[in-house]
């Protein structure tokens, strides 16, 4: 049984380096991606679907690249549309305006469970105090007006009352102010 190399599959065939991926996607029994060399451009290949824990690591080192200069880039939104992750990771140099990253949902969910479950990062996300967290705005409860006793006897004549007659239905007297 031959087995593949992956780590040369996802690397430049020109100049060897890792790029960044801007699309996986499925395809019946296939998974095609689209990467970009920082030096040579765009390419497209395709790897064997029942293959993917082979690669699945070199798929988030791809996601988590600049597409711009190829570098390490942060994790930054990531939005579910259709049957894709978008995602929009952001540069650790100078690089502004990330391509989103189209990645097959059910792919990147399983790539971030493989990275929970290994006891190193791949990798950093994004500091708290480099984004603006908005606190959910908390309404207070309305309170209740107190709802005033009911009369259960008529103050004019006695009567017995059952609390939410305005008028008491022998003398006529006004039983609510």
């Amino acid at each position: 049984m031959i087995t593949t190399d992956y780590e040369k599959v996802f690397r430049c065939p020109s100049c060897g380096s890792l790029g960044a991926i801007f699309l996986v996607k499925v395809d019946g029994a296939q998974v095609i991606i689209k990467q970009k060399c920082p030096i040579h451009g765009g390419r497209v290949f395709k790897v064997p679907l029942k293959e993917l824990e082979s690669y699945m690591n070199l798929i988030l080192d791809g996601i988590y690249r600049c597409y711009t200069c190829g570098g390490p880039a942060l994790l930054g939104p990531v939005q579910y549309s259709g049957p894709y992750a978008i995602i929009k990771c952001v540069c650790q140099t100078t690089h502004a305006g990330q391509k989103p990253q189209k990645i097959w949902s059910t792919i990147y969910l399983d790539a971030i469970k493989n990275q929970l479950e290994r006891p190193e990062p791949v990798v950093q996300q994004i500091k708290e105090e480099e984004i603006e967290v908005k606190a959910p705005e908390i309404v207070p409860e309305e309170e209740e007006e107190p709802v005033p006793e009911k009369l259960k006897i008529c103050p004019n004549c006695g009567t017995e009352l059952e609390g939410n007659e305005k008028f008491c239905g022998i003398c006529g007297a006004k039983l609510t102010d």
